[in-house]
């Protein structure tokens, strides 16, 4: 068994304040499980030992009082393993389900909290499936740990105690008999694990491809592509379903592998159990009980053939998640962070270079500049100069290769990641995600406590409020998986009403005007003015048309992952060759 997997495990889960408080409670719940189990196992031992005492009883003509005290003797016993058995399963449904939730909600916010790189290099499907899916799995190891492998070890203890008082041939060949079988079925279980872990692999990848094509379902039929789609997921399936087949015949034979062992034991028993017999040595009720010994014993092995390939399936389970929980973060937060409430909107970047991936590609490149606190500043430049990148490192996304950026002199790495973004920066991409929900619970995502003028405020900034009143449910109106009842102005111009809702004090907006149409790109634009006006934020600008970016107060422009050149607009007109191409562009643009 993977102890150290467990053991890791909790490890890493104790590295919380709550979580060791919570397995105290699971400590305790282990240790009274165990007492139980250990009990249970015992009275299951037991009970047939009145047969043996009737069979002989028989013999010896006993009284019928004496003969119906032994049958009530071993049906209590049974009974009170099962009773047993039974509480020792509620008692650990209520340790463990608990805990259940606490430990996929940490996993969960451990998940959330990876690196960018890491998330991209990962599917949807996959991250789902080193949750939830691995979370099933490892829930039904801990059934069989605790309901298969302990009660068996410790039936197998009993048995093999209980037999030496009979005669210590009985005991050799029991745990012969079980270290073989074990020793046989690791070696076993060792040569399949290739097969196994291919078939995961491919259960993944199928799992993957068909969350991402329900995702996508409406361009696949946008593109008439859905046979052809359908046949790739099916083509999928059937091969991991080839590789399950081939795992199952090896499977089989590893079976009657185990169950050639156990038959030649059994076989190795009825012999001495025969002679001893023969010799006068054995009752009848001791041949009835070392049969019914060795039969509980060999049903226990085949439970353990049947549950092996549960167990180890779980254990890999385990082990995937240990291996993404072990995983930290680059970007952390520090023990005593800054705090945000009194720091103004001023930015500095100091000599700042970054790479994707730690590669040597610089995406930029000794970016130093100063942003002054409450003005609008438009980021100019082609497409794959740095723009975005910069944006992410001012979120923290990513942290800079080299150099610093301070926010009123404060360096971005000491102040509280989490507090900082939702207390200080409202950011609006793109391609901005919706929440499944309402449109009220998108626009207040960032503020759950915001009241319902609040909420139609930021929708009339956004110039939203206007086309959400003309549904019949107003705000609450659905929006349904990523905004998909809306279109991708409205989508738009949400996400815009959600970054104005928190009164931020550093506003970021990726080009968020693209989606809207000239109208409503206008309102949009009248409403950031207004906001920048007001000289309560910083606002940096990527746009694709330049009436957004016109009343900029600076300019920043950048070529290929470095700073070109920075000023007013007037300045750069006259002074820069590319900040004339690129306006010229972006007119066109607009006029198109």
């Amino acid at each position: 068994m993977d102890l150290h997997k467990i053991i890791a495990m909790y490890r890493l889960l104790c590295r919380d304040i709550e979580a060791k408080y919570k397995f105290t409670t699971v400590r305790k719940a282990a240790l009274i499980t165990l007492s139980l189990i250990t009990v249970s196992e015992l009275c299951s031992v037991l009970s047939v030992m009145p047969l043996k005492s009737l069979l002989d009883g028989f013999s010896n003509h006993s009284s019928s009082q004496t003969l119906v005290f032994y049958a009530f003797a071993g049906l209590a016993l049974a009974s009170v393993h099962i009773v047993i058995h039974q509480v020792m399963d509620l008692h650990r449904s209520n340790a463990m389900y608990p805990n259940y939730g606490y430990i996929l909600g940490y996993a969960h916010e451990h998940q959330l909290n990876m690196d960018m790189d890491w998330h991209q290099s990962h599917s949807t499907g996959e991250k789902d499936s080193v949750l939830t899916k691995n979370m099933k799995k490892i829930d039904y190891l801990i059934d069989i740990v605790v309901f298969d492998i302990i009660p068996t070890i410790v039936q197998a203890t009993l048995i093999s105690i209980g037999l030496l008082f009979i005669g210590w041939q009985y005991t050799v060949i029991a745990l012969t008999t079980i270290i073989t079988y074990v020793v046989v079925a690791q070696i076993l279980e060792n040569r399949f694990r290739p097969w196994r872990k291919e078939a995961h692999e491919l259960d993944k990848a199928f799992h993957s491809l068909g969350s991402e094509q329900t995702k996508g379902y409406k361009t696949i039929r946008d593109f008439g592509v859905t046979k052809r789609e359908a046949e790739r997921y099916r083509q999928m399936v059937d091969a991991f379903t080839l590789t399950e087949n081939s795992r199952r015949k090896r499977r089989m034979k590893h079976w009657i592998a185990q169950g050639s062992i156990m038959n030649i034991a059994a076989l190795v028993m009825w012999l001495f159990v025969i002679a001893s017999f023969a010799a006068g040595n054995l009752t009848l009720g001791t041949v009835a009980l070392v049969s019914a010994w060795f039969a509980k014993m060999h049903a226990d092995l085949y439970r353990f053939a049947n549950f092996q390939r549960e167990a180890q399936e779980g254990f890999e389970a385990l082990d995937e998640l240990v291996n993404m929980l072990s995983l930290q973060p680059s970007i952390q937060s520090p023990t005593i962070a800054t705090c945000i409430d009194d720091i103004e909107p001023s930015i500095e970047f100091d000599n700042v270079s970054f790479s994707y991936n730690q590669s040597d590609s610089f995406a930029l490149n000794n970016i130093t500049v100063k942003i002054q606190p409450h003005i609008l500043v438009a980021i100019m430049g082609e497409s794959g100069s740095g723009k975005t990148s910069l944006m992410d490192l001012l979120t923290r996304d990513y942290d800079p290769t080299e150099g610093y950026i301070r926010i009123d002199g404060v360096d971005l790495r000491d102040l509280d990641r989490e507090a900082y973004l939702q207390e200080y920066v409202g950011k609006v991409a793109q391609a901005p995600m919706l929440f499944e929900g309402t449109i009220r619970s998108n626009i207040c995502f960032g503020k759950p406590e915001a009241t319902d003028e609040e909420i139609e405020s930021a929708a009339r900034k956004a110039h939203a409020h206007d086309f959400i009143a003309g549904f019949s449910d107003g705000y609450n109106t659905p929006v349904g998986e990523d905004g998909i009842r809306l279109s991708g102005g409205q989508k738009q111009r949400i996400a815009i009403a959600r970054a104005l809702i928190k009164n931020p004090k550093l506003l970021i907006l990726d080009e968020a005007t693209s989606s809207l149409d000239e109208m409503s790109q206008a309102g949009v634009k009248q409403s950031i003015d207004e906001y920048s006006e007001l000289r309560v934020c910083t606002t940096l600008v990527i746009a694709h048309r330049f009436s957004t970016i016109e009343n900029a107060d600076c300019v920043i422009l950048l070529e290929n992952g470095h700073l070109s050149d920075v000023g007013t607009i007037d300045e750069l007109q006259a002074r820069s060759d590319l900040f004339r191409r690129l306006r010229n562009q972006l007119v066109f643009e607009s006029e198109e």
